[in-house]
């Protein structure tokens, strides 16, 4: 996908990002309801980004309900979507004040023929949206603890399953890993928050328009999540790939976010390479860790003193040969 007046360096990232993260890849291997809602979900972005931008004709107005009808039909998370389509039109509107309210209501009509009558039909027959499944077995005596649950159950199970458990979920990518990965994401998402690439036409109501599925869907996962644990004891429902149909909008606010700061990218790749210099050199050495620190201190010392030299120079006239004074 391209991201929208952003460089062309930007539209490669944004097209090759969702590479990066292996447990999407891992559950593209199989044939399940994620799949087709994060197909659908995928394809949905890029007419959004459209009706964002001012594209609010009828036309479009039956791409969107062809794509949202269809991903209502997958699984519930898909709840989420219609509140993201409205907010893309209402970014539409503001743009194109002139435009009629025809597309909108073409997409709304056609999505709710599609699949929202699935929903309705849900409450009319069960009495609820999403009627639940038999629980797990309750732990006698349990008293959940929220602080516990949210810092050292759902958080680090959510970040791992979203980058990487593979089998039955028991083979995790290192908890490390997972932090580092976490944190470059966050910083492309903040970056593109705080200085929005595309100039005029795309600003903060845009990336936030492209970080809706998933700003919408995470408070449903953990509030199901707490919900099981509360009433069983047993944590269940902490799933990554339940997030995976914002993944779209996710990869190309990260790679707008990055090609905000490319000019700090290098001396960024200098620090990050410096830290693995010296993890690996801790992790290795035979030395004590007294040794290490002079040396690392030393080290220090020396750079400080190159580059303050080197500045010196850059400083200085360069002196012109003899003969050559203009």
């Amino acid at each position: 996908m391209r991201v929208p007046d952003g460089p062309e360096t930007a539209s490669l990232v944004a097209a090759t990002a969702i590479l990066a993260v292996p447990q999407f890849l891992h559950i593209g291997g199989a044939v399940n309801n994620d799949n087709l809602l994060n197909l659908l979900t995928a394809l949905l972005a890029v007419v959004l980004v459209y009706v964002a931008l001012g594209g609010t004709s009828p036309r479009t107005g039956i791409w969107v309900g062809v794509l949202l009808g269809g991903a209502l039909l997958t699984k519930g998370f898909a709840l989420a979507l219609p509140p993201w389509v409205a907010a893309a039109y209402l970014l539409g509107w503001l743009r194109n004040r002139r435009a009629r309210p025809l597309g909108f209501l073409v997409a709304t009509g056609l999505s709710a023929a599609i699949g929202g009558w699935w929903w309705v039909r849900n409450v009319i027959v069960h009495g609820a949206i999403q009627p639940s499944v038999p629980l797990l077995p309750a732990v006698p005596g349990f008293e959940p603890d929220p602080v516990a649950y949210w810092r050292d159950l759902f958080l680090p199970w959510l970040l791992e399953r979203w980058w990487g458990s593979f089998g039955w979920i028991d083979t995790p990518l290192p908890r490390g890993l997972v932090l580092a990965a976490s944190a470059l994401l966050a910083a492309g998402v903040v970056a593109a928050l705080m200085r929005p690439t595309g100039g005029e036409r795309v600003g903060r109501l845009d990336v936030g328009m492209l970080l809706l599925p998933t700003v919408l869907t995470l408070p449903v996962v953990g509030y199901g999540a707490w919900s099981l644990y509360t009433l069983t004891g047993q944590p269940s429902g902490i799933q990554g790939r339940y997030l995976f149909a914002g993944l779209v909008g996710i990869a190309v606010v990260v790679a707008a976010g990055y090609a905000r700061m490319l000019p700090w990218l290098p001396a960024l790749a200098l620090v990050a390479a410096a830290w693995m210099n010296i993890r690996a050199v801790v992790t290795w050495s035979p030395w004590s860790g007294r040794i290490l620190a002079v040396g690392g201190v030393v080290r220090i010392v020396f750079a400080v003193a190159t580059l303050a030299v080197a500045l010196r120079f850059a400083a200085c006239p360069h002196p012109v040969p003899p003969g050559r004074e203009s």
